[in-house]
């Protein structure tokens, strides 16, 4: 297959860099610059640079690389760029959006796709969009000799969701439990590896058993033990039991336990002192 592309941001974060027959299918490649396009080229060891995006006009699949939030600052570049976009198959590699937000090119009658690598899953890579873009996005999916994960458009936005619970709503998770760990008096390396071994059980325990797998303190609905511990974290820092109650809420109406709902504020800090013995 021969192709352009668009790009811009790292070129070290470029998906293409894995094509292992770049050299011979990479065809012109634009920028929202020239110098630029050249600079993409010489890294790349591919392609032709173009002065403007006109020379686009006869390629029929176009990728478009921008890492991150890079493809963002080069909408406006897209949207007054002179070309027509009509049948054209545009793939979407690495790129922080996804197809239906390319609202420009598909209202022009181009058909677009994202492909992108799954994070710790090599030789993966999921991939969705208009269905003509999608063959094309396959084709490099196969010669990655990858396993293509192919979700729904309309899916992304939970795709999106289960990224967040697993990147921006678990950290916060993690950093809790350290801190709670270290309060209890566990230093150095060993504080990792306790934090480390709590979180994997709980992932293995929960993947072979599921919602079964809701134990211990709030799963059990122990509202003593839940206020002893509240208290604690309270003392250690607020936000900490802020997240444990707003968290044991969510979970217990996730599961419609509600029983397993923790009891509000009521436990002073004098009364904190009792509640520090050995479980």
């Amino acid at each position: 297959m021969q192709y352009g592309l668009i790009g811009a941001g790292p070129v070290s974060q470029y998906l293409v860099r894995w094509f292992p027959h770049l050299p011979a299918e990479l065809g012109p490649v634009a920028a929202n610059n020239p110098r630029l396009a050249s600079r993409i080229v010489n890294t790349l060891r591919a392609g032709s640079a173009l002065r403007d995006v006109s020379g686009l006009q006869d390629v029929s699949v176009i990728l478009i690389c921008a890492p991150g939030h890079h493809l963002e600052s080069l909408l406006p570049f897209l949207e007054n760029a002179a070309l027509d976009w009509r049948g054209k198959k545009i793939v979407l590699c690495n790129c922080v959006l996804f197809s239906l937000e390319m609202e420009h090119i598909r209202e022009c009658g181009g058909h677009v796709a994202s492909l992108r690598p799954i994070a710790g899953m090599p030789k993966r890579l999921l991939i969705e969009g208009d269905r003509e873009a999608v063959k094309a996005a396959r084709y490099f999916v196969t010669e990655m000799r990858a396993v293509a994960v192919e979700i729904e458009p309309e899916s992304t936005a939970l795709f999106r969701a289960a990224t967040t619970f697993a990147t921006s709503l678990f950290t916060p998770m993690l950093e809790a439990c350290m801190q709670a760990v270290r309060g209890a008096g566990i230093s150095g390396s060993l504080r990792d590896q306790v934090v480390e071994s709590l979180f994997q059980q709980g992932l293995r325990s929960y993947l072979y058993s599921g919602k079964k797998s809701w134990t211990g303190t709030v799963a059990d609905g122990n509202k003593e033990w839940m206020r002893r511990e509240l208290a604690c974290l309270e003392e250690l820092q607020p936000e900490l039991a802020e997240l444990y109650r707003t968290t044991a809420t969510a979970g217990a109406r996730l599961f419609k336990r509600p029983r397993s709902i923790p009891p509000p504020p009521e436990v002073n800090a004098a009364e904190t002192a009792s509640f520090r013995e050995p479980y």
